[in-house]
């Protein structure tokens, strides 16, 4: 969301040094930067099909925008019965209808007919079966350097044995000029992501940033543009069906306004059960995924928000009705 922000930014001022009409004819000329997907094939064997599912559910957590969620429920618990299926996501003032796709097998709504190589390229790339540009909302800004070939294939695997479910979710309707804009951001991968660290605190730096961690606990200003110095110090607001405001907790070392004075004991309790220090429920932290991480892996987490710079930011107090 922080590059289409970004991108609108650049092309209102170009709008301004060229005139509407010629940007707008030299852009919808442009077709996103594609490169035919490559020849890949999933693994096949258990472990890969298992390292796949704990990826994509709980690490990357492609359930979360893909499958229905239970309604009225923290934590982005998915339906288990619509696993995979898509769904209308969200009319987002300046950006347009949103939906997520159908990723179970399903041959006629979903990827039973990609190759394993078009969905690694979806994936890391941005660009559908049709050589189209995707959505941003999809991190692969994000997930091109750090998603590996193994990673990325083991995911293929596992989306290979959900059961197919024939569901066409709505189409994404991009307003002007992020319509146009969304054809400059996909890039092609010119050389595959190292694996992902193993453990420790490394590994968690690489959790925090392919979980997207940063696109709501990032402190930005009117303009949606990161604040310089405020990574991970919170602040962005949410709104709730019933009408209440909660706001993403400030993450940073500080002890007087983020997480400096949290025990180990009391980030884990975050994690597993949806609940800050203070009692309060974690409404829109995905944490139902999250609960399902390895205790190692929740520890590398640990361990490297420890390492984020202390930044004194007050986050606003959750409004609930």
């Amino acid at each position: 969301m922080r590059k289409i922000v970004k991108g609108i930014l650049g092309v209102v001022g170009g709008l301004l040094l060229v005139g509407i009409g010629g940007l707008v004819v030299k852009v919808y000329a442009l077709s996103p930067k594609v490169r035919p997907a490559a020849e890949m094939h999933a693994p096949t064997d258990p472990a890969s099909i298992e390292h796949g599912k704990y990826l994509a559910r709980y690490v990357f957590q492609c359930t979360t925008c893909h499958s229905e969620i239970v309604p009225n429920t923290p934590g982005d618990v998915p339906v288990e019965a619509a696993l995979g299926k898509g769904r209308f996501m969200a009319n987002i003032k300046g950006m347009g209808k949103i939906c997520a796709s159908n990723i179970t097998p399903d041959k006629e709504t979903g990827i039973g007919n990609m190759t394993d190589g078009e969905i690694v390229r979806a994936t890391r790339e941005g660009i559908g079966k049709h050589g189209n540009a995707l959505a941003p909302l999809m991190p692969y800004d994000s997930w091109r350097e750090t998603m590996s070939d193994a990673d990325a294939l083991a995911v293929v695997a596992y989306l290979r044995t959900i059961p197919p479910i024939k569901n066409d979710p709505c189409k994404s309707e991009l307003e002007f000029p992020l319509s146009v804009i969304v054809r400059l951001l996909p890039s092609p991968v010119e050389k595959s992501p190292p694996p992902a660290p193993a453990a420790g605190v490394e590994r968690g730096k690489w959790l925090l940033k392919v979980a997207q961690c940063e696109t709501c606990h990032n402190t930005f200003d009117d303009h949606h543009q990161p604040v310089a110095g405020h990574y991970l110090a919170g602040g962005m607001g949410f709104d709730l069906e019933n009408g209440s405001k909660v706001y993403a907790p400030n993450l940073t070392a500080d002890p007087a306004t983020g997480i400096g004075r949290h025990s180990d004991d009391d980030l884990m309790k975050a994690f597993d059960q949806g609940i800050s220090k203070d009692g309060r429920p974690l409404y829109e932290m995905p944490w139902a995924q999250i609960q399902k991480m390895t205790v190692d892996d929740k520890k590398a987490i640990i361990a490297a928000l420890r390492q984020v710079p202390a930044v004194n930011h007050t986050v606003p107090k959750n409004e609930m009705k």
